[in-house]
């Protein structure tokens, strides 16, 4: 990965420096501790000192304060932990320098500011849902990647400390709660014909099973999924047995949606997928169970 530190100038219109900030933002995708080892150098200036056909300079239009404060809001909305940049060209020496202190800290500073920001765009998700905007998966997938990563930061001890177990099972819940209604969007597709989300849909629900593992945090919490919350993770278990079509999965997805049907008899929603996995057993015909039954007498032991 050398190649990405080898340095490059770029200079281009300020409609573009959005475009600009997503790209240099993709680097923590493809360069381990990316932002402590990337230097940016910005610089906001004319391109030209009289552009041809213009009797004034723009040295005016670009000693504003508002401009300058324009110029700078892509870049002091996308970078946030980037301790190696600086801001020059014709702009004020106090707005370069309150830059690079918004640059370097962390955008994960404030246990109740990212609690309320996660829960927005959890909420944000929900309301897509349920109108049947599949965009709800782009807030929840924010939510989830962001956890992951102030999880995986420096931050999190500090966070930690800051706001107790309290702070670390009100994450906990958002994480488990957002995962599950991804598994619920991919199950969606899933079921309308779409093979390529199934990978996505065992890695959201894997995640969100691993998640209640004491420990998982790295601290004690009390948050514990609730019986409703864990009647809707098995459900969907049962679901992404069925939908995967895997013949040696169906004595599992069976057994889930027995259990689930004998607590709850009522629930319509649960009765016509214990209907669809009889029908899918019925369609795989004599399975060898050798594997579940084993499973079993290993739990009854």
């Amino acid at each position: 990965m050398s190649e990405l530190l080898q340095p490059c100038n770029v200079i281009m219109l300020f409609r573009d420096v959005e475009l600009l900030c997503e790209a240099i933002k993709g680097g923590d995708g493809r360069l381990e501790n990316y932002k402590n080892l990337v230097t940016l150098d910005i610089g906001l200036a004319p391109v030209v000192k009289r552009p041809p056909f213009q009797l004034k300079s723009p040295t005016a239009y670009f000693s504003s304060t508002k401009t300058q404060e324009e110029l700078q809001a892509p870049f002091r909305k996308s970078f946030r932990d980037m301790p190696r940049v600086t801001i020059g060209g014709t702009v004020d020496e106090s707005l370069a320098q309150s830059a690079r202190q918004d640059f370097a800290r962390s955008k994960f500073e404030d246990v109740d500011s990212i609690i309320a920001l996660w829960t927005a765009k959890k909420d944000e998700g929900t309301q897509l849902f349920k109108r049947g905007d599949d965009g709800c998966l782009k807030p929840w997938s924010k939510v989830r990647d962001e956890i992951n990563e102030a999880f995986k930061s420096e931050a999190w001890a500090r966070l930690v400390k800051q706001g107790g177990p309290s702070f670390v099972a009100r994450v906990a819940e958002l994480f488990y709660t957002t995962n599950l209604n991804i598994v619920a969007i991919g199950l969606k597709w899933l079921e309308e014909g779409d093979r390529d989300v199934l990978p996505g849909v065992r890695d959201a629900y894997g995640h969100l099973k691993s998640s209640t593992n004491e420990g998982y945090w790295g601290i004690a919490h009390s948050w514990k999924p609730s019986p409703a919350q864990e009647t809707k993770s098995l459900f969907r278990y049962a679901k992404i047995l069925r939908l995967s079509g895997e013949s040696e999965l169906v004595p599992f997805a069976s057994a889930t949606i027995d259990m689930l049907a004998y607590h709850n008899p009522d629930d319509a929603t649960i009765l016509e997928e214990k209907r669809k996995i009889k029908a899918w057993k019925r369609s795989v015909g004599p399975i060898d169970d050798s594997a579940f039954n084993a499973m079993m007498s290993g739990l009854n032991t």
